[in-house]
Parts: structure tokens; C-alpha cells; sequence
């Protein structure tokens, strides 16, 4: 997870490399929280109605393009959740998330907790 510009080599390619990895459970998946809502074109509304990132969607710096192509996608068994959890994610939203709301950053937070865990426990001989 990312959330501050990067000052030296542009971490791009160590970030798709790592996109590459996978364990027992599926791909390695790269998470960015970006701080200003300054990097969408208006600012988010509605949470619970927001689509959220999408490969296509407007953003106004270079910066989060950049965080953009360093974000996984959501991966369907997290998308269920967070639909479960009253939100809209659309199904090719990336793992982009706005840390200026905190409801996002939460429902973030939990689908990696909840998965993680299962994950775990899983393995668990």
C-alpha cells in the first residue's frame, strides 16, 4: 500500500513485478490509498454509490495515473464483500481507494483483514 509520492526510482516496475507473484490463494494484490480527493475530477458524493477507480476514469495528475497502474484489481471474492457491505463497486474497479473518506478506508481495511485471515486459517494445519 502507497499513499506518498515516491522520491527516487520510479517504482512502477518492481510494482507489476510483484503483481506477477501469486500464492496458494491467488495473485499478490497491491493496494494505494491516495490522500486529496484533488485527483478525481469532483469529489465523491455518495460512498455507497461511487463506482470507485476504474482503468478509464479521469484523474488529474500524473501521480495517481502512476498509483493507478499500481493498484490491482479488486478481485471478485473482495468485490461480493464489499457489495454485501452496501457499496457499488463496479466490477473492474481497481484496489485505489480515497483516504480523505474515511468509510472507504475502512471497508478497505476490512476486506483485506477479512481475507487475509481466511487465508490464514485456511492454511491452518
Amino acid at each position: 500500500m502507497t499513499d506518498g509520492e515516491y522520491t527516487g526510482e520510479d517504482p512502477e516496475p518492481i510494482a507489476r513485478e510483484i503483481m506477477q507473484m501469486t500464492t496458494s490463494d491467488g495473485p499478490v494484490l497491491i493496494e494505494n490509498i491516495f490522500i486529496s480527493d484533488k485527483i478525481l475530477p469532483r469529489p465523491i458524493d455518495d460512498v455507497y454509490r461511487w463506482p470507485g477507480v476504474r482503468p478509464m476514469t479521469e484523474l488529474t495528475n500524473e501521480y495517481a495515473v502512476k498509483l493507478r497502474a499500481m493498484s490491482s484489481p479488486v478481485p471478485d471474492s473482495y468485490r461480493v464483500m464489499i457489495l454485501e457491505m452496501g457499496y457499488n463497486i463496479a466490477e473492474d474497479a481497481l484496489m485505489f481507494f480515497p483516504g480523505m473518506t474515511p468509510e472507504l478506508v475502512e471497508m478497505a481495511f476490512q476486506i483485506t483483514t477479512v481475507t487475509g485471515t481466511q487465508s490464514l486459517m485456511e492454511a491452518w494445519p
